[in-house]
């Protein structure tokens, strides 16, 4: 018995034993781990130290890598490389190498960039420098490497409604580039599209915030999507969203001219993308690493040194803790475009003491970046300079650079199968993804009788025609290859893969006989005789005639399309743009050139009865109102890629259903009227009853389709839209608050399965600032079967519905009896026809009795401060009892802001300040609280005293006391309002407790 008790105890002891060593050998390792992570962030500090500042200077400058090659453009020039980035310490290249001039030979495939990389880091380890970082506009795929995945442009991927596609080109974009060895994508681009002028409308996801948002977030994810497979290294890439800030809405559509935009439409629209990718680790995802500022100036202040933009919203109030980089030479402009400095070196200084820029695109200038920084005071800017050092090292150190980068491996890729010489080397199942991706953002924008799809049975004669018929460089635009795309001479050998129109046709008319396919130029891209003989002189001056109106309307190339369109049962005639991006792409007639709407005009007069199809390719919404009647179906491809041509093949004989959505209000007229969709209902255009003025009616602005437009050969019907709202319980505390349930039945009533992007709008029928004509705040994208219905649901957050009041510009409130529909499909409006069954009824807001928006504000700004002062019940009632005891004893009928929003901002400015921490709370007191709220000095909105300084009944000093206390108010407030405040990282707390509990009542 005792042997057996013995066994027992030992056995306990032994298992105990065993626990206590699992238990002593996973607190070491968690020890470690902790100790192991302190030491990487104190190896960040000690490195700062040993690189001095010199060598933290250099870890701010950015070259193009232009800078290191050889003369022939073929490799680097290893003493170059030894110079900038040995002796320099230069800590970034960016950019793609130029071959346009040298001939296909030297395309520089992923195994090249990789090398010259490896070459790169290898002379920074010999100095001792730390890895060095490459940046690369990877903007619609890994777009400048050859034989990748070049995926739809973003303006596309928007036209899907489905964040799935974007989140796959970013994942796409992100492994490509990183095969390079590149871990850095200048992606994606957050800005509205509000000017269809603008050449880089086809690089933004839109005109709405809500679907640049969510688009953006997605391909952020994608591209910092973390890579365990051990091949591939470098392992992560960080993004770089851009530009910040306002750049997509230059004031007259030109790049880079400066922007107009109210800091209120600033706040309610151009911000909302950008705060939701900084809010993303709050979501449990990873934020948004880099940012780009952009070259455009905001309220007469160039950005790259614009202290509101860069340190007031960037970093304080958005509290983006990340890398900034400068656009491309954007410090030097400065002084060459922006003309705010009279030097280089002051350029410097400015952008330095103003900004909070990390990284400069220095180009090709290196030395005078460096020469200038050091000519800076170092005991001024040391701090400022070792902040940006710090910045760039810590997102080297999150893309695991220090451990990868000196320890990368050559890449191979075998080009032969079976020793058979082969094209790409892009997996066929990427092909088929990306080819689908390719379907789903093409926009059927007119189906006359429904025309399409037609049938591969019949016996068809089919004429391809048109400028932008036959080439890949023109359905994938700028950014592909080179920075202004593929050079027409250079596509069939750039382009590994891919499928033109007129391609497409011919091989579908090869696998079957039923189609015979012709095919005539017509025009070129810029509308001239595509047939034209003679020598270039000729040319030039019947492009000059074609300017001034004298064109011969009897085109060689436009007569052979009519000849051959009186044979064909089916004409598909493309038209478009020519490459481009940035400032070469800026135009002054949204009009296409004249011989291509000719084109069409002709072709229709040769054979009325013809059937016939218009597809679109352009990186921007040109005007098709002369032609858009004539034809019998429309296809907006704008900028979908290499595999175009097989996805309008896919379309058009309806082997795809379309699905795509317009991401974007297309114009009708070169007004822009209506333009973006969400534009102020007091917004209008008048009805044009004849060439002859005055025109009486005020109507909604015509436009040629609105946002969200888009056929499909399936038909879907809404019915039964109900409205409820849902009380949630917040995750951080015990408040609660209301959420808008919108239900909608979707049903199939046609004869084909197809997707439906299901839009849901918002029509606010009166607020205190203009509301939007309509405004979507949520959508779905369903797939049905022929007679299938489904229940649509979605949640939109009281949150959602703030807008930015009228009495600040800055902060966004709740209006205590707003009343709104909600409107499902792109064409509803629920102004127009409010009884309309796809309207809602009305919906009411109700906040609470108390509620003020600038208490609302102040009362978060407490909690946030750690101070405590007030309890969050404390600090409510008496803001809004300081608003009623104030309308008593003034008399004051209408309602004012409690303690105000100068009030508030004072608060802002001592809470986002840098260092701040609760120990400073007296000072929130004593130059804030008790000088703004007192009876004496107490600010209305419109910033009058209501009462004489000094109260009855205070003494001389206490008079005294006040005006110097109230003097130096008003001194920090106005440092406050001016961004003097040096940028900060956050103090972070728990979330605001005070709330406003509302409801929504409906009629």
């Amino acid at each position: 018995m005792s042997t057996v008790i013995s066994k027992c105890l030992c056995s306990m002891y032994l298992r105990l034993s065993l626990r206590l060593i699992f238990l002593s050998w996973l607190l070491l390792f968690r020890i470690s781990s902790i100790i192991a992570t302190t030491a990487q962030a104190v190896d960040i500090e000690r490195l700062l130290d040993t690189m001095g500042w010199e060598g933290q200077i250099g870890q701010m400058a950015q070259i193009d890598i232009g800078v290191l090659l050889n003369d022939d453009k073929t490799g680097l020039d290893l003493i170059k490389v030894e110079h900038y980035i040995g002796e320099l310490g230069i800590g970034s290249v960016l950019n793609n190498v130029p071959w346009n001039d040298l001939g296909h030979e030297n395309f520089w495939k992923a195994p090249d960039f990789r090398e010259a990389v490896m070459q790169i880091q290898h002379t920074a380890q010999q100095y001792g420098r730390p890895p060095v970082i490459w940046g690369l506009d990877s903007v619609h795929g890994a777009n400048y490497i050859y034989d990748t995945v070049i995926t739809p442009q973003p303006l596309n991927l928007a036209a899907t409604f489905n964040i799935s596609t974007a989140y796959r080109a970013g994942l796409w974009a992100s492994q490509d580039t990183r095969k390079a060895g590149i871990p850095w994508l200048f992606s994606p681009l957050l800005g509205l599209s509000w000017n269809s002028f603008w050449s880089r409308t086809y690089e933004t996801f839109g005109e709405d915030p809500l679907l640049v948002a969510d688009m953006a977030q997605a391909m952020i994810q994608g591209i910092q999507h973390v890579d365990d497979r051990d091949t591939i290294t470098p392992s992560r890439a960080a993004a770089c969203g851009k530009h910040w800030l306002g750049y997509s809405f230059p004031h007259n559509g030109h790049d880079r001219s400066p922007s107009w935009i109210p800091r209120r439409h600033l706040y309610q629209y151009f911000l909302k993308p950008w705060q939701k990718v900084l809010r993303s680790s709050s979501d449990g995802k990873a934020p948004l690493l880099t940012i780009m500022e952009s070259y455009t100036e905001t309220d007469g202040v160039p950005n790259v040194a614009n202290r509101q933009a860069l340190s007031t919203i960037l970093r304080q109030q958005l509290d983006f803790k990340g890398m900034l980089v400068t656009d491309y030479h954007e410090i030097f402009n400065l002084y060459e475009w922006h003309h705010t400095a009279d030097s280089r070196s002051h350029a410097l200084y400015q952008a330095i003491s103003e900004g909070t820029v990390d990284m400069s695109m220095i180009a090709y200038e290196p030395e005078d970046f460096i020469d200038g920084m050091l000519a800076l005071d170092r005991i001024t800017f040391q701090k400022r300079i070792r902040d940006s050092a710090r910045r760039v090292l810590e997102l080297k150190q999150v893309l695991n650079m220090f451990e990868e980068s000196f320890e990368l491996r050559p890449l191979r890729f075998d080009s032969k199968e079976n020793n058979v010489e082969v094209k790409t080397s892009i997996p066929e199942a990427d092909l088929q993804a990306a080819l689908v991706m390719t379907q789903e953002s093409i926009v059927l924008a007119k189906n006359n009788e429904n025309t399409l799809p037609l049938d591969l049975n019949a016996p068809l004669n089919i004429l391809v025609t048109g400028p932008t018929s036959t080439s890949l460089s023109f359905q994938s635009g700028g950014w592909t290859g080179q920075w202004q795309g593929v050079d027409s001479n250079l596509e069939d050998h750039w382009f590994t893969y891919g499928s033109t129109v007129l391609g497409a046709f011919q091989r579908e008319a090869a696998t079957q006989s039923k189609w015979q396919v012709t095919y005539q130029c017509g025009v070129d891209i810029l509308g001239n005789d595509c047939e034209f003989e003679g020598d270039s002189d000729e040319n030039f001056l019947q492009t000059v005639e074609g300017w001034v109106g004298w064109k011969d309307k009897n085109l060689k190339g436009i007569e052979n399309a009519m000849k051959k369109a009186r044979d064909a049962n089916v004409v598909v005639i493309c038209l478009g743009e020519e490459n481009y991006t940035e400032k070469p792409g800026d135009i002054r007639d949204l009009r296409l050139p004249e011989g291509q709407y000719e084109l069409v005009s002709a072709i229709k007069q040769a054979s009325p009865d013809t059937i016939i199809f218009l597809v679109y390719f352009g990186g921007r919404p040109r005007l098709l109102a002369d032609v858009v009647p004539v034809v019998d179906a429309v296809l907006l491809g704008f900028l979908p890629g290499p595999l175009a041509g097989d996805a309008i093949v896919d379309i058009i004989s309806g082997r795809h259903n379309p699905s795509a959505r317009l991401p974007i209000t297309y114009p009708k007229y070169q007004d822009l009227g209506g333009v973006p969709y969400l534009h102020a209902v007091s917004d209008k255009c008048t009805e044009n009853t004849g060439d002859v003025l005055p025109h009486w009616n005020n109507i909604p602005c015509e436009v040629q389709w609105p946002f969200g437009y888009g056929l499909s050969y399936s038909q879907f019907s809404y019915e039964d839209i109900r409205v409820n709202t849902k009380i949630l319980q917040h995750r951080w505390n015990t408040k609660v608050e209301t959420e808008l349930q919108i239900n909608v039945i979707v049903t199939n009533i046609g004869n084909v399965a197809g997707s439906d992007s299901v839009l849901f709008f918002i029509f606010d029928e009166f607020r205190s600032t203009t509301p939007e004509y309509k405004q979507l705040k949520a959508y779905q994208k369903i797939w049905l079967s022929p007679g299938d219905s489904t229940e649509v649901s979605v949640s939109i957050l009281l949150d959602d519905l703030r807008f930015v009041g009228p009495h600040d510009d800055t902060h966004y409130i709740l209006q205590d009896g707003l009343v709104f529909r909600v409107g499902v499909g792109a064409e509803v409006d629920c102004r127009v026809a409010p009884d309309d069954d796809h309207c809602s009824d009305p919906v009411t807001i109700r906040t609470e009795k108390d509620y003020v928006a600038a208490c609302e504000a102040a009362c978060q700004v407490w909690d946030q401060s750690g101070c405590d002062t007030f309890t969050s019940e404390s600090c409510r009632k008496e803001c809004s009892s300081d608003k009623s005891q104030n309308n008593a004893a003034h008399g004051i009928e209408v309602a004012n802001e409690g303690w105000g929003w100068t009030y508030v901002t004072c608060l802002e400015s001592f809470v986002r300040k840098e260092g701040w921490d609760s120990s400073g709370c007296w000072k929130m007191t004593t130059f804030c609280r008790d000088v703004l709220k007192s009876s004496g000095m107490y600010k209305f909105e419109n910033g009058t005293s209501s009462k004489t300084f000094s109260p009855h009944g205070t003494s001389l000093a206490t008079t005294a006391m006040s005006l110097f206390a109230g003097l130096f108010a008003a001194m920090m407030i106005y440092l406050a309002i001016n961004g003097r405040f040096t940028p900060k990282e956050r103090h972070q707390h728990a979330n605001a407790q005070f709330h406003p509990v509302a409801t929504i009542e409906f009629a």
